[in-house]
């Protein structure tokens, strides 16, 4: 028997064979396929031979779940967009929306149309009422029963409403009541006359303060009392001008009790004011005067200071305006004897002999003496040590230098001088470049050029002459992988792209040291990257739908500024630096009317990288964005006199913003493809003779706005028919008694004829049994009313409905 582990593992198929026994053959070993297995278990599950199921939804369906091959749940569900809810429905393209109910009905003012879609109808007024038979609504307005439609409020008079029933009352003077100095006297229709009696005779009636003066007591018309205002911020001192005052000026002041005099400043005794003059003998007792000080060599002196001598002579800063009072006779100066000691200068052979120059700071003021100079003056002694003997060399600190601060009394001090004094071994001589200064303008060092020179410093024979360009050779050189980039001069092209070093001693000698002869070298020139021209290529032949220069432009931006093609385009060479990196693009601008969608809008290009052009290829659509709605053909199906009715028609971009506009049928309306064109149309009676019925206009809904023209075929249709009023009727009669006898207890219409506005029966009227059908009652003698229709009336109808007598019942 097989091992069944032994064998590799694989995916098996449905055509794979399968080891087993065949019980209806004793049991005989056969193969199977892997499908005959997978049928006998459909089959003996019942499910037949399907190996998988799928659902296929058309737009108003959705189904998830699928496809199932042994088992599974395929969920379905509609693919409206929209909430589904009560106050919706599925409308035909797949939407839940609310429904939207159009009235149809046209009101007007005058016969202009105030409103194509009415929404509801609200009747108001004193004494109109409404009735409605089914659906037929009748309104009643009562004739006016006078002349005033309305009442208006004059001066000192309030109504409670313009119209209906008005309650005037008065709003001014109620009552007069006659008070002290006044009589009231009645006069004819109402015209009173007031008279002023028990008063003196004058002109003045009233005055008002002024500035500086209040009311103390009264009113300002009764019994006033005045003063001059000593308190507040407004008093008589506060009202005159700002000003100072000068030695002549005037001044009040109270006299004892014999009132108010006057003084000038100058006259002002210094007794009268005793606490001025206390306060400057006070200050006065303890002033020291500086008098008759005309000399300038010296400040004049401010303040007296005492103190000890000790006291003053730690007075670091003193103040030149300043009497300094000492108790002692310190003194003020001291000197200072200097002594210079050589000893410690050593000589040589060849050597003997050296100078010493000295001077001191301040400068010595007799032989090397500071001699009665300020206590406290700094003073700095330099002494500086010269070889005499050719070739010799001081070794050591030169010049030499000590410092010190003048006290009282004599001060000796000894400066030791130190050093050597020698022939220098021989040397060689040198030269040393100390300074290659970079005066290359551009790019720093390094990043585009390097500096190569010799060794900075050179030996020679002393005093040998030497050339310095051929000694250092300084140069500042471009790196050959970045000449294409860079230059030196003014000469992009040139081949050479190094620059030579200028010195600052062009020939010379060795000299001792180091450093020996000192050299600098300037490398003078300008680095600049080299510039290419670049252009750019637009292709367009991925464009669909529209043509440039008439649908749409071309708006270029970037490294070009910013542009508008209309044309076809390539182009535009303009050289930048090299490495610098470019960007054009191109957008797509669609004109009115269109849109665009493009893809591929940019190209950029690394200066001096390759071709140095920005190739650009734009892909995409141009579509248009507008259309027009058309009402053509259009259909009137109206009944009744030409003479009776117009019709208008309206288009509403719906949108827009904009409310329905005034249309002729077959004009085309543009608009977006985001909008729909709603067209209405109505019938409007001419007179107040007419009335317009069942009517209505097709299509109700709008039609939405496609690239193109699109046009709906429209009808309006309704009847025109003479206006007929309500009127209370009574039954047919035998006769005129009969007729007189009964009551109008039935309701027919009345059509008038021409020239008569009266809603009561007259000769020539007709009469119909419905306001707009064309039923007449029978021929007959009727009850009715006449006149005003308070006239008890029987009418006489003949045939057609026509009214042939209207008389008063006797």
């Amino acid at each position: 028997m097989s091992i069944i582990y032994s064998y590799p593992t694989v995916q098996p198929t449905v055509d794979d064979l399968l080891i087993g026994t065949d019980v209806g053959e004793d049991n005989a070993t056969k193969s199977f396929t892997v499908q005959s297995l997978v049928s006998l278990i459909n089959a003996a599950t019942g499910t037949g031979t399907v190996t998988s199921v799928q659902i296929a939804t058309d737009a108003f369906l959705s189904a998830t779940g699928g496809p199932i091959i042994d088992a599974g749940v395929i969920t379905m569900g509609l693919a409206a967009t929209g909430t589904p809810s009560a106050s919706t429905f599925l409308r035909g393209d797949n939407q839940w929306v609310a429904p939207i109910v159009s009235a149809g009905i046209t009101v007007s003012n005058q016969s202009i149309p105030l409103t194509t879609d009415v929404g509801s109808f609200n009747f108001i007024g004193e004494g109109v009422t409404v009735t409605n038979v089914g659906n037929d609504i009748t309104v009643s307005v009562p004739l006016p029963t006078s002349d005033v439609t309305s009442v208006l409020a004059g001066t000192g008079i309030n109504v409670s409403s313009g119209t209906g029933n008005v309650t005037v009352s008065n709003t001014g003077v109620v009552s007069l009541v006659s008070g002290g100095g006044l009589t009231i006297v009645e006069g004819a229709g109402g015209v009173n006359t007031l008279t002023v009696t028990g008063q003196s005779q004058g002109t003045v009636t009233a005055f008002n303060t002024g500035p500086g003066l209040e009311l103390l007591s009264g009113t300002s018309s009764i019994d006033p009392e005045i003063g001059v205002r000593y308190s507040g911020d407004v008093t008589y001192i506060t009202i005159p001008d700002a000003g100072d005052p000068v030695s002549t000026d005037n001044f009040a002041f109270q006299k004892g009790t014999t009132g108010v005099k006057k003084g000038t400043f100058e006259t002002l005794p210094i007794s009268s004011i005793t606490a001025v003059k206390t306060y400057v003998d006070a200050a006065d007792s303890k002033a020291v005067q500086n008098d008759t000080d005309v000399y300038t060599s010296v400040p004049t002196v401010a303040k007296v200071i005492t103190l000890t001598d000790g006291e003053y002579i730690a007075l670091t800063t003193k103040d030149a305006s300043t009497l300094y009072l000492t108790t002692s006779t310190a003194p003020t100066t001291g000197t200072v004897q200097f002594t210079i000691d050589e000893a410690g200068i050593t000589t040589s052979a060849g050597c003997p002999n050296f100078t010493v120059s000295t001077t001191c700071s301040p400068a010595f003021t007799d032989a090397k003496n500071l001699t009665n100079v300020a206590i406290g003056t700094n003073y700095t002694l330099t002494s500086t040590i010269t070889p005499t003997n050719s070739g010799c060399v001081f070794t050591g600190t030169n010049p030499q230098v000590i410092t010190g601060t003048v006290a009282a009394g004599t001060a000796a001090i000894t400066q030791s001088l130190t050093g050597s004094i020698a022939v220098p071994p021989a040397s060689p001589g040198y030269a040393t470049l100390t300074n290659v200064a970079n005066k290359i303008l551009g790019l720093p060092q390094g990043s585009a050029y390097n500096i190569t020179q010799n060794a900075s410093q050179q030996t020679g024979t002393l005093g040998a002459s030497f050339t310095s360009s051929t000694l250092w050779n300084a140069t500042a050189t471009i790196p050959s992988n970045q000449q294409d980039e860079y230059y030196f001069g003014t000469n992009q092209a040139s081949p050479s792209y190094s620059i030579a070093a200028t010195y600052s001693v062009a020939t010379s000698t060795y000299k001792a040291g180091p450093p020996g002869q000192e050299v600098s070298a300037d490398l003078d020139g300008t680095l600049s990257r080299k510039n290419y021209p670049m252009s750019y290529s637009i292709d367009i032949n991925n464009i669909s739908g529209g043509t440039l220069g008439t649908e749409y432009d071309i708006q270029l931006s970037g490294s070009y500024g910013n542009t508008i093609m209309s044309t076809p385009t390539s182009g535009g060479t303009i050289v930048f630096a090299f490495g610098s990196p470019q960007s054009v693009t191109a957008t797509v601008v669609p004109r009115p009317g269109f849109s665009a969608n493009i893809s591929g809008t940019s190209g950029t290009v690394t200066i001096g990288s390759g071709s140095n052009v920005a190739s650009i290829t734009l892909t995409g659509a141009i579509t248009s964005t507008t259309g027009t709605v058309t009402l053509n053909p259009n259909t009137e199906n109206i009944t009744g006199p030409a003479a009776g009715y117009n019709t208008y028609y309206y288009s509403e971009v719906i949108g827009s913003g904009i409310g329905p506009q005034s249309y002729t049928p077959g004009d085309p309306v543009s608009g977006t493809t985001t909008q729909s064109v709603k067209f209405t149309a109505t019938i409007i009676k001419t007179s107040t003779d007419y009335t317009v019925t069942s009517q209505s206009f097709t299509p109700t809904t709008a039609t939405a706005i496609v690239a193109g023209n699109t046009d709906v075929a429209g009808t309006l249709t309704g009847n025109v028919i003479l206006s007929r009023t309500a009127f209370p009727i009574g039954p047919t009669k035998g006769s005129v008694p009969q007729a007189c006898a009964s009551s109008t207890n039935n309701t027919y219409y009345l059509e008038k004829a021409s020239g008569n506005n009266l809603p009561y029966a007259e000769p020539l009227d007709i009469v119909y049994t419905s306001v707009a059908g064309t039923g007449h009652p029978n021929s007959g003698i009727y009850k009715a009313t006449i006149g005003n229709g308070t006239t008890n009336a029987y009418i006489s109808i003949g045939s057609n409905g026509v009214v042939n007598v209207a008389d008063p019942c006797i």
